[in-house]
């Protein structure tokens, strides 16, 4: 189970629960990695940021949540997928809830057993999708179990090779819970929260690894989401289907978040022969028409996000050997790309992007067209860092496959 919290300075920086910050869905407050308010250091000492606290974990990809005094994220221990909620203040344990995780079994285990998705807080209840689909709903407060339902069980699963497990994380939308299921009655369902009882579900198809998102586009909400060959638009609200495109990758793995830039405009990229395209959306009698702006072969994104600033979108660019870069979402056009930062996961706040890139490096760093600004890094984590980063007021969570760290980015801190 967890390990004991090890404070690693004291006090806590009483600062940080100013205001009414959350972190209680994939991709923060506006589900865009972009936080407003926090007033952040310009730069750490050489030592590297402060370390409130640090916690020893299972396996996982889980992002760490935040509500109040309380966060919240899952891992994996040997045969079990366990939750846990921790005091914000010093990572101790508050509750914990253990179930048996279960292993698709053409799995590759190189890239971990899981959880891979990121849980979702939604009024008092705690939702978590383990690594084969399992939907948990817990008590927020106290961790007691109120349903589970298996989504493949209940609405099937269309054929595909699931090496990297179930990823599709839950999302809110009026009240109710949407889910990827890729499953031979439904694609995506929406779950009532009182009881897990299906609202409505979408056609058949499948679903890729890529987090879905809610965004605001020819001025109707939609679910964007991917399938092995496509990203889609769907109607939140019914589920019906308002608009697709192709994104063909050899490996049939979409694994990028797409970014919402400026006038319905959408940057939807993918790894390897995938490449990238921006679509725009517009409606089209009664439904939508994704049309592409520009394509490209050669440009490509892995996992993880990228920021949306004026126009151009920036996040690391390429594949295994990716690097930091800025893109002109309306022409295409490559702006820079710095060395460094590999698969670097991103969040921004107090104008400048912070990331955590797979070596487990931190760093803060000023962007505009013209090029970056790198403020600051230090060695916080090890390989593999591949989870997002939770930023709370001015407290950065930051996680790889061992461990939890808080770090104070108050600017009153290092005064």
């Amino acid at each position: 189970m967890i390990a004991l919290a090890m404070p690693l300075l004291a006090p806590f920086f009483a600062g940080a629960h100013a205001g009414d910050s959350s972190w209680t869905r994939w991709g923060g407050p506006t589900g865009d990695f972009k936080v407003v308010g926090p007033e952040l250091v310009e730069a750490w000492p050489e030592s590297g940021p402060r370390r409130l606290w640090e916690i020893e974990l299972g396996s996982g990809y889980s992002a760490v949540l935040c509500r109040g005094d309380r966060l919240y994220t899952a891992y994996s221990e040997e045969e079990n997928e366990i939750v846990v909620a921790l005091d914000r203040k010093d990572g101790a344990l508050v509750w914990d809830y253990a179930y048996e995780a279960g292993r698709y079994p053409d799995m590759t285990k190189s890239f971990g057993e899981g959880p891979n998705a990121t849980p979702l807080l939604i009024a008092d209840r705690l939702v978590t999708i383990g690594i084969t689909g399992k939907v948990t709903c817990l008590r927020a407060d106290s961790g007691d179990p109120l349903w589970e339902l298996d989504l493949h069980a209940k609405f099937g699963r269309q054929k595909r090779r699931e090496e990297y497990g179930y990823s599709g994380i839950p999302l809110e939308y009026d009240g109710k819970i949407l889910a990827l299921v890729g499953g031979d009655q439904h694609a995506v369902v929406a779950l009532d929260p009182a009881d897990g009882s299906l609202v409505w579900g979408s056609a058949p198809g499948r679903v890729s690894y890529a987090p879905p998102a809610l965004l605001r586009l020819g001025g109707t909400d939609q679910l964007v989401y991917f399938s092995p060959t496509e990203v889609i638009g769907i109607d939140p609200k019914s589920g019906k289907q308002l608009w697709s495109y192709p994104v063909v990758c050899v490996t049939e793995n979409n694994l990028t978040p797409v970014a919402l830039c400026p006038d319905d405009h959408l940057w939807v990229a993918c790894q390897l022969d995938g490449g990238t395209r921006v679509l725009k959306i517009t409606p089209a009698g009664g439904a939508f028409q994704a049309t592409a702006v520009w394509t490209s072969r050669t440009m490509k994104q892995g996992h993880w996000p990228s920021i949306v600033l004026g126009d151009h979108v920036y996040g690391a660019l390429g594949d295994s050997s990716s690097m930091l870069g800025a893109v002109n979402w309306r022409t295409g056009e490559t702006a820079w790309k710095e060395r460094g930062f590999p698969a670097a996961q991103v969040v921004y706040a107090d104008d400048r992007i912070i990331l955590i890139d797979e070596s487990g490096l931190v760093a803060m760093l000023r962007v505009s067209p013209a090029g970056p600004e790198v403020l600051c890094t230090a060695q916080v984590l090890d390989s593999v860092s591949w989870t997002v980063p939770t930023l709370v007021d001015t407290t950065l969570y930051v996680r790889d496959r061992k461990r939890i760290v808080a770090l104070d980015l108050a600017k009153s801190s290092y005064d």
